[in-house]
């Protein structure tokens, strides 16, 4: 995941943030994703990627913001770059104060359900939200039928275990009180949000998408890389309103190669 930086008052501080995984540098010797950026117009460091040294082992998006670059880790801890110095300067970090979430975490463990966490950074409206997505490892699918059930269905035909993404919330960031306000609608908006960079856009202007959603591809490349038989197809749209994950586009394939991403209007 990518973001532009320098989109509106210092073009002189044109460059390119990202996010890029690091194998077996974790705590726990994981894979790490870690932040770099570039600056175009910087002759001595022109083309080069430099660290950003972001105080996370994680990152899950990163976008530019208000002409600042914010950065939101796999625990929802959220960082905030000045980059209109010579070198960037973090001015801000705040710890996750999704307060729901460890509700929904307690439901989930007690429930003995496989379940991860994906955060999205998403500019709409003047305002920046992060948006929380619930992915569950639970579903089996019959090879030949292609009908979902769950681990304790009786059927005795061959199956393939698949990951669903089943909920979304979404939060809105109060600066002054340095917290987040779950929002109970987008309103007239459309968030599309996936492997690249997260975009909200009015309804009006996408014809055939429902207002008040959030239109998803596969993000979890990870456990796609990791399963030979599924991955990558996890896609479809959540309304606020009616609380529900419903399928944009219906197929038979349970492993998609290369991963299917938005494509975006350019919005410089």
């Amino acid at each position: 995941m990518s973001d532009h930086i320098g989109k509106k008052k210092n073009k002189d501080k044109d460059g390119l943030v990202l996010i890029y995984g690091v194998e077996g540098e974790g705590r726990d010797g994981t894979k790490m994703n870690k932040l770099a950026f570039c600056m175009f117009k910087d002759k001595d460091k022109y083309g080069r990627f430099i660290d950003l040294n972001g105080s996370q082992e994680r990152y899950d998006d990163v976008i530019c913001y208000d002409d600042v670059v914010c950065a939101i880790s796999s625990y929802g801890f959220v960082e905030v770059w000045d980059f209109s110095w010579s070198s960037p300067i973090k001015v801000m970090g705040m710890r996750s104060s999704l307060p729901r979430l460890k509700a929904i975490e307690f439901a989930i463990s007690s429930r003995q359900v496989c379940s991860w966490f994906h955060f999205y950074l998403v500019a709409s409206c003047g305002e920046l939200l992060s948006v929380v997505r619930v992915v569950r490892d639970f579903v089996y699918v019959d090879v030949d039928e292609k009908s979902v059930r769950d681990r304790d269905g009786d059927n005795n035909k061959p199956k393939i275990r698949i990951y669903q993404t089943s909920m979304f919330y979404v939060f809105r960031l109060d600066l002054h009180q340095k917290e987040w306000v779950e929002m109970e609608s987008l309103g007239d908006q459309v968030v599309f949000l996936g492997g690249n960079q997260s975009i909200s856009l009015r309804a009006k202007d996408c014809p055939g998408c429902l207002n008040n959603s959030i239109y998803f591809t596969d993000s979890s490349w990870e456990q796609a890389d990791e399963n030979h038989s599924s991955g990558c197809h996890d896609m479809g749209y959540y309304n606020l309103r009616y609380r529900s994950v419903k399928p944009f586009y219906h197929s038979r394939c349970y492993k998609m190669k290369p991963t299917p991403i938005w494509v975006l209007p350019n919005p410089w």
